[in-house]
């Protein structure tokens, strides 16, 4: 089965991710950077680096939870001088214009796909996307009960 359809239906309580970002973002990455967030579900992560000066757009396939996120973002676009923009989007086929982003956020995402070749094209998709010298933060992780861990950088 397409790993897309699967994430389609996942509901918010269910999805996942409990990965926060490495504090090597922060030393690496400057405020006032455009930030796209791959998969980013209800928007836990686009809204912290709302609070902490990034201007994040942020998409996922799951319509639903998008719908969530733009209720959250309303608010938080009224709070903070920079922005967040939301969008329902297939990492296959970005809706972006080319160099438009300071950092690809792919954070957690890369593991659910099942096809290779979707890899591959997510990695074309962000580098068509990434501005010249733009960074791709990309994390994977193991999580176990007893033992959550993650790379990134």
């Amino acid at each position: 089965m397409d790993s897309r359809i699967i994430w389609k239906n996942f509901k918010h309580s269910q999805i996942p991710s409990s990965v926060g970002l490495n504090k090597e973002f922060y030393k690496k990455i400057k405020p006032g950077s455009k930030v796209l967030d791959f998969g980013c579900a209800w928007g836990r992560i686009p809204l912290e680096l709302q609070k902490r000066g990034y201007n994040v757009v942020w998409f996922d396939i799951n319509e639903t939870e998008i719908l969530k996120a733009k209720k959250l973002a309303e608010k938080s676009n009224s709070n903070y001088e920079t922005q967040v923009k939301f969008d329902v989007a297939d990492a296959l086929k970005l809706p972006y214009e080319n160099n438009s982003f300071d950092v690809c956020l792919v954070q957690a995402f890369m593991t659910i796909l099942i096809d290779p070749k979707h890899r591959e094209n997510i990695l074309d998709e962000t580098k068509r996307v990434l501005k010249n010298n733009g960074i791709l933060y990309m994390s994977v992780f193991w999580l176990t009960q007893e033992n959550p861990k993650y790379n990134a950088f």
